[in-house]
């Protein structure tokens, strides 16, 4: 699921709540919240969790740029939200766990790749679960 529209925007805010990040034992399973992709191909950023390897990463592409070791059931709601500079090439990641967003992120890099906020959308790879997104907000 993605935005149908490109958005050029380079400083945003991305919230979002879903919950269903099953504990598949096979991969691919995998699910990313991606932005800054276009066109042609262009992949951008992702926040991706693989609980197979109970990992959350940021990454560009194919090139992890931060990592966390973390479990998260699948029965449980999560939020999630990304601040982007794309001037500066600052990406934070906070993740709520049912108490609120911590006040330091649990992601953070720089890189100035992808300034623009793009097309933006979740993509879910999961067998034996189901994967609901709540809502989704850009700002």
């Amino acid at each position: 699921m993605a935005t149908s529209r490109t958005f050029t925007e380079t400083r945003f805010t991305i919230e979002t709540q879903v919950k269903g990040l099953g504990q598949g034992t096979r991969p691919p399973d995998r699910y990313e919240l991606f932005f800054s992709a276009g066109g042609g191909g262009q992949k951008g950023y992702s926040v991706m969790y693989e609980p197979r390897d109970r990992r959350l990463s940021l990454v560009r592409g194919n090139r992890q740029l931060d990592a966390v070791s973390i479990a998260l059931e699948p029965e449980g709601w999560y939020g999630l939200r990304v601040v982007r500079d794309g001037e500066t090439g600052l990406i934070q990641v906070y993740l709520d766990q049912g108490v609120g967003y911590g006040a330091e992120p649990i992601l953070e890099a720089s890189d100035t790749t992808y300034p623009a906020l793009g097309q933006v959308g979740w993509l879910a790879r999961s067998r034996g679960y189901d994967f609901y997104v709540d809502w989704i907000a850009v700002r």
